[in-house]
Formats: C-alpha cells, sequence, structure tokens
C-alpha cells in the first residue's frame, strides 16, 4: 500500500514502478512467507493449489498491466487503490474468526486454485492489497484460522509477485538503480516499521496510509489534467 504508491510519486513511468515494486516486494513476502513456514502456518495443500493458479493469474495479469497505456493505467490506479485501502483499513473484514470443520480435499484445491488464479490476476495486474484479498478469501471461504491464512496468503503472494515479476523482468520494466537499494531499505523499514507498528498500532499505521494515498491520488490527477 506504500511502495507502489511512492514510485508513483517520484515519477516513474507506470510500468517500469510496478516492476520495480515487484522486484522489492518480493523480497520481503519470501522472507515472511519462510517464517511461517518455519512455525507450520501454512496450509500446505490450499498453498499448493493456490500458488499454481496464482503464478497463472500473475503472469497474465502483468501481460495486462504491461498491454496498457500508461495513462489507462493511471486510471486503473486511482479506482483501485482506494478501493484496495478501503479493506486493509477496515476494523471488521479481517477480524479473527473461529476456525470451522475443513472442507472436502477435492473441494478445498479447486477453491483454493481458483482463488490463487483469480487473487493472483489482480495481483499481477495491481498488487496493493493481496494479502488482504487473500486473507479474507481463505477464512471466509476456505475456513481457515486467521495465522493460517495470513501465512498461506504469504506464500501465495510470493509466488504471484515472482510470476510477475518475470513477466516484468523479461520485458526490462525493473529499474535495478532503485530496486537494488531498496531492497535494503525496504528489509530496515520493515524492521524499524513493524517496532513502530507494534508501540503504536492504528494510531499510527492508519494516518500514513491515508496521508499517502490523498497526496498520491492528488499528484496522479495533477499529472493527468496538465
Amino acid at each position: 500500500m506504500i511502495s507502489l504508491p511512492a514510485y508513483f510519486f517520484v515519477g516513474l513511468p507506470p510500468h517500469i514502478a510496478y516492476g520495480t515494486n515487484k522486484f522489492t516486494s518480493s523480497f520481503g513476502t519470501l522472507i515472511s512467507a519462510w517464517n511461517y513456514y518455519k512455525q507450520g502456518k501454512i496450509h500446505k495443500k490450499v498453498a499448493f493449489a493456490a500458488i499454481i493458479g496464482s503464478i497463472l493469474g500473475s503472469v497474465a495479469g502483468s501481460n495486462l498491466n504491461l498491454y496498457l497505456d500508461e495513462r489507462i493505467l493511471k486510471i486503473c490506479f486511482l479506482i483501485l487503490l482506494p478501493l484496495a485501502a478501503i479493506v486493509v483499513l477496515s476494523k471488521n473484514i479481517l477480524k479473527e474468526k473461529k476456525q470451522q470443520a475443513e472442507l472436502p480435499h477435492r473441494k478445498t484445491a479447486f477453491l483454493s486454485f481458483l482463488i490463487g488464479l483469480v487473487i493472483g490476476g489482480y495481483d499481477g495486474f495491481f498488487g496493493p492489497g493481496t494479502g488482504a484479498f487473500l486473507i479474507i478469501a481463505f477464512t471466509g471461504i476456505l475456513n481457515l484460522d486467521y495465522v493460517t491464512a495470513s501465512g498461506s496468503a504469504k506464500a501465495i503472494n510470493f509466488a504471484s509477485n515472482l510470476g510477475s515479476l518475470t513477466v516484468f523482468l523479461l520485458h526490462g520494466k525493473v529499474l535495478f538503480a532503485i530496486a537494488l537499494p531498496a531492497v535494503l531499505f525496504s528489509i530496515l523499514g520493515n524492521f524499524l516499521g513493524s517496532r513502530l507498528a507494534i508501540k503504536k498500532g492504528e494510531q499510527v499505521i492508519k494516518p500514513v496510509l491515508v496521508l499517502v494515498m490523498i497526496l498520491l491520488v492528488a499528484k496522479i490527477i495533477s499529472d493527468y489534467i496538465s
């Protein structure tokens, strides 16, 4: 919700911004997914089917992103970012749910693949809010508990990032002069930011997100009109 808007804000062309963001975000999701995996908080059956779907979806979504004109992408950004923010900032939509009985194996596999395909497509085309959408789907459709849903979401998100990144790399849409330092600062920022979030919680997180989105939307509208 922050990194992609930041790349837009400093003036990177949309396709370069998306590709560079996928490069940096892939490292973060890999580390998070590995931590969840070590703690046994990834549902392997769900993750396997969803990963296949997410790779296919993200490749298709990224190709669609590259196909569209950059002015159209900016319009899509203005529409999709506020919608994603509403989901992420909502107090109720990501609340903990009681774990229910697991669905039959075949049904779980099919629904997991479908979830991965659809949300992976969204991630490849746009991205912000992907983790939240996956958690909502895993808890609401597959009856996973919140922690397992979060861990599984990280694994699927990494797979979709990887599929999308491959497409952007093949088309030369990653600006390594920014992407490589951004990886290092992203790790540092995640460490410092998580400590701040633990201490201050929503008191800090929500105002920062809202401020970033307001500034970005204003800038894009200004660039589009001029």
